[in-house]
């Protein structure tokens, strides 16, 4: 059985993920998740998600329109992960060299914040789809068993 096979159809699949979408707006909404971490590679994906970030609420066009997005936009880094609080200011951009840095050091760095300043932190990754399984894995393994992230 291949590959796309065991993880469904697209169109499953597109159904499952607008039904998790779903769910992660109304969190926000109800404010349980009051954080949120886009993950960004240099992919046709990920631009397309950076562009949209762009012409999105007035919070998150400062967020990516700050000068250590434009800093990771003017880098040769790959990745980049700009986390922050729903109607706060500031946040944190993690910058990554690779997908292992990615996974090893940046969106744990990402965890840890939040679970420093408490409450669910909604994870959105724009990256090409041959890693988003491995982002997604990762991101699962470092929710904590107890408290949120």
């Amino acid at each position: 059985m291949g590959e796309a096979n065991r993880r469904g159809s697209f169109d499953e699949r597109k159904a499952q993920a607008q039904r998790d979408n779903a769910g992660a707006f109304k969190l926000i909404e109800r404010g349980e998740a009051p954080h949120y971490a886009f993950i960004i590679d240099r992919s046709p994906k990920g631009l397309q998600l950076l562009g949209a970030l762009k012409k999105g609420p007035d919070e998150v066009r400062e967020r990516v329109g700050s000068p250590a997005v434009q800093l990771w936009e003017a880098s040769h880094f790959p990745y980049v992960v700009i986390w922050g609080t729903w109607g706060w200011s500031g946040g944190l951009t993690v910058q990554a060299l690779d997908l292992q840095n990615l996974l090893a050091e940046g969106l744990p760095a990402v965890v840890a914040r939040t679970l420093e300043k408490g409450g669910l932190c909604t994870f959105l990754p724009g990256v090409d789809d041959a890693v988003l399984d491995q982002v997604l894995g990762r991101i699962a393994e470092l929710q904590p068993s107890t408290g949120s992230a």
